[in-house]
């Protein structure tokens, strides 16, 4: 099934579903394969990188084409300030120009994104998702120990606005985890979290704290905490952050 969408505003557009059955849910598929291709693999394939890019603006998701914009700025900081290449730096005046780039492309990708996030905001998509933050935020205190209950989607419906309607679904991750089995469940996530960064840090290891991060992010904006996906990430974030960092 396609999906319309207004992009920015005004423009009516038809989102890139893929296989799935919204627009969200191929960006996140999308911007994780970007982010495995740009910071895990040994050798980065640049038609992958284009094809994927390519695939996520498609979408149109604002949490998916930031997420990327973010995932590129990051890997091109990381590729320029590596010690290899900041030695041939010093030899050409090709690498004084692309040092000279790297502030230009955080701006650029910081204007971008605040185009981005303000345009969204102004939209009742926008909206809706700074809602699900305070009606989460409402459900969980009436049980921040254990929760709610796995499933009990009433705890935190009844807390939403009353401009969504019908619109009760939800949207972010860490909320949701936190309204049905409040700190208790949130635990395991923070151990692993916590641990993979500590160690990325203490190994040096800036590839996968930057992939952590930025998968943090994009799940954060995005439902799906108890997906074989999910679980499967934070299992491998922690042994990856002992193993390979």
């Amino acid at each position: 099934e396609t999906q319309n969408i207004q992009f920015l505003g005004s423009f009516n557009v038809i989102r890139n579903t893929a296989i799935f059955t919204e627009g969200p849910m191929s960006s996140f598929h999308f911007v994780l394969a970007l982010l495995i291709e740009l910071f895990l693999r040994d050798r980065m394939s640049l038609k992958k990188v284009i094809f994927l890019i390519l695939s996520v603006i498609t979408t149109f998701g604002t949490i998916g084409i930031i997420t990327a914009m973010l995932a590129i700025a990051f890997k091109t900081l990381l590729a320029i300030t590596s010690k290899a290449l900041v030695d041939n730096t010093r030899k050409s005046t090709w690498g004084y120009i692309k040092i000279f780039l790297i502030p230009v492309i955080i701006i650029v990708a910081i204007v971008i994104i605040q185009l981005l996030v303000e345009t969204r905001i102004r939209t009742r998509s926008g909206s809706t998702r700074i809602d699900d933050f305070a009606a989460g935020y409402q459900a969980w205190r009436a049980n921040p120990i254990f929760g709610n209950g796995y499933g009990n989607a009433r705890s935190y419906q009844q807390y939403m606005s009353p401009f969504r309607k019908t619109n009760d679904g939800f949207s972010n991750s860490i909320m949701l985890v936190l309204v049905y089995g409040g700190v208790y469940l949130l635990l395991p996530y923070l151990y692993a979290g916590i641990t993979t960064i500590r160690n990325c840090i203490k190994k040096k290891d800036s590839k996968l704290l930057v992939f952590f991060l930025l998968y943090l992010f994009m799940l954060t904006f995005t439902i799906g905490p108890f997906q074989a996906l999910t679980v499967y990430m934070f299992v491998s974030f922690y042994s990856w952050s002992y193993y390979n960092c």
